[in-house]
């Protein structure tokens, strides 16, 4: 009989006959999201590790996980005196661990050898483990890596692209499964992405992950169109896991004590959803189609500046205005590549340049406690996600549209201007060169400076120039670039507007689509058999009801039975 432990919070360590040490509820313990996304790495560490599943002394460890599940186990073992749990021979036991279990469009991936797992089991006289060539890291304790090519490769021709372990390649090591059975009654068992000490591995092989560090890629890729290929919407969507992380531990020698002696953990470091929607990249390539006719009306402006230049200036001084040239230093190239930087607030970023929707799920779910720290068996509630990702692309979408504007008006006001006429007197004399520096924005608020002949006009033709001529410049790059509804900058605004309004339309169904077949379930808790404790950190759904469906667990740990040999 199983009771469940009175609520979900740190346990410090503790031996038999202590008392637990309250901890302040996890409400009180709020960190920033970057925060959160170390501490799972850290404790997933600090679970995996092939040090911590060793060594069992006290069968309370040391974490900080607000997830571990402790449970109370009650039996009617006689073990007929006192009790030892160092005593070896007096306990068959069990454990296993898989990395990925389920099946994936109907196939049953135990048939897979290579994603079997390992498995130990110890009669009480030793352990032993399956497959054979699993390798021993201690006493009754074995390890199996299951490489990233290795699983690729199994997962076959009928199955390739399903599921991708892990999206980045082959660098970020091995998944690991580790089990432990021993005669003193300890079985633990482990499951997830580690080094090959153990720790948790979230970095490239070249460049391993601090326990700080934020995760980089995705420890798995799972193309959602693949497992339902019938739901068109779904095509270019696919769902992104981090490193996961399970632990399993049972006692079995204190089996008959009333203290805790069954514990289950598990740890996902994020959930990632991307959805491919042409109607996002649309948008962005009609700002670069839009940018191009930017320079293209730039370009055009230098005539018209040169022509306005000769019809001013040689009635001012006197003269015929002959050769002109206009240069405007304008880069929008650049700008475009920095437009087109992905948007995101937090929970929702668009990747405009490549089309892209990505969801996080953890900050999605923060309202309702996120990815970990969930009761068992918690399935996670995705219906949010059909007007939330709309609603919140739409706007992060009307905001980056204000910024182009702005950007843009900032860029062409910046944009230096060299305007140089020849003007030839009427009557004998040498033809005198007027320059104009300024700006484009200078131009339209009247300033820049003049200069004939390499020097500054003085007296009244300084004011001539000045009353006469910058303004007229002025007028022809306002109406150019900036005067509404013609203009440049508003043209691009007026461009983007029905595009960014199509988003949400096409974005919709996708996210109904993903809702309709997909199932999340974290903290998966079950006992297949009497004495057996089994932990999932992750349960996939997709049309799992189904025949032809798919239901992947990621990071399994089991542990038990422990029975004993004493009569």
């Amino acid at each position: 009989m199983t009771r469940r432990a009175a609520s979900w919070r740190a346990i410090r360590r503790r031996t038999v006959g202590q008392p637990p040490v309250s901890q302040p509820p996890v409400s009180q313990r709020a960190v920033s999201r970057r925060a959160v996304t170390a501490v799972v790495a850290t404790t997933l560490a600090a679970l995996l590790s092939v040090a911590h599943l060793g060594t069992l002394g006290d069968i309370a460890e040391t974490t900080d996980a607000s997830w571990v599940d402790r449970e109370m186990v009650q039996s009617s073992l006689s073990v007929g005196g006192p009790l030892s749990c160092a005593t070896l021979g007096r306990y068959r036991s069990a454990s296993q661990a898989r990395m990925t279990t389920g099946r994936l469009l109907g196939r049953d991936l135990s048939t897979v050898v290579d994603v079997a797992g390992v498995s130990v089991t110890n009669p009480g006289t030793g352990a032993s483990a399956v497959p054979a060539t699993t390798t021993p890291v201690g006493a009754d304790a074995f390890r199996n890596n299951l490489t990233i090519t290795a699983l690729n490769t199994a997962l076959s021709t009928d199955l390739s692209g399903v599921l991708t372990l892990p999206l980045a390649g082959t660098n970020l090591g091995a998944y690991a499964q580790y089990a432990r059975a021993g005669s003193e009654g300890k079985a633990v068992a482990a499951a997830g992405l580690i080094s090959d000490t153990g720790a948790l591995a979230l970095g490239s092989a070249a460049t391993p992950a601090t326990p700080a560090s934020t995760p980089a890629g995705d420890a798995a890729s799972i193309d959602l169109a693949k497992l339902a290929p019938a739901t068109v919407a779904l095509a270019g969507v696919n769902l992104g896991v981090g490193a996961v992380g399970a632990r399993a531990a049972l006692q079995g020698c204190q089996l008959s004590s009333n203290v805790p002696s069954a514990e289950r953990s598990y740890g996902i470091a994020s959930l990632n959803l991307r959805a491919s929607v042409p109607a996002v990249k649309t948008v962005g390539t009609t700002l670069t189609t839009q940018l191009g006719a930017v320079s293209t009306t730039v370009d055009g402006l230098k005539t018209t500046l040169q022509s306005t230049l000769k019809n001013v200036v040689g009635p001012l001084l006197g003269g015929t205005a002959g050769t002109s040239t206009a240069n405007i230093t304008l880069d929008l190239a650049a700008l475009n590549t920095e437009l087109l930087t992905p948007l995101s607030d937090g929970m929702v970023t668009v990747d405009l340049r490549n089309g892209l929707v990505t969801v996080d799920v953890a900050e999605l779910l923060s309202g309702s406690g996120g990815l970990n720290g969930q009761a068992p068996n918690t399935q996670l509630l995705l219906t949010t996600l059909n007007t939330t990702v709309p609603n919140r692309v739409t706007a992060l979408l009307n905001t980056w549209k204000t910024q182009v504007q702005q950007r843009l008006t900032a860029v062409l006001n910046a944009a230096a201007v060299e305007l140089r006429v020849t003007v030839a007197p009427l009557g004998l004399g040498t033809p005198k060169i007027v320059v104009i520096n300024s700006t484009l924005g200078g131009l339209v608020q009247g300033t820049g400076t003049t200069s004939i002949d390499g020097a500054a006009p003085a007296g009244g033709l300084l004011s001539i120039l000045t009353s006469s001529l910058l303004p007229a410049l002025g007028a022809v790059v306002n109406t150019a670039l900036f005067a509404a509804p013609a203009g440049a900058v508003p043209a691009v605004a007026s461009a983007l507007t029905p595009v960014i309004a199509a988003v949400a339309p096409a974005l919709t169904p996708v996210m109904a689509a993903v809702t309709s077949v997909l199932t999340l379930t974290v903290n998966v808790q079950d006992s297949p058999a009497s004495g057996v404790h089994r932990v999932s950190a992750l349960r996939i759904g997709v049309l799992a009801s189904t025949a032809a469906g798919s239901e992947l667990r990621l990071a399994t740990a089991v542990a038990g039975p422990v029975t004993s040999l004493t009569p």
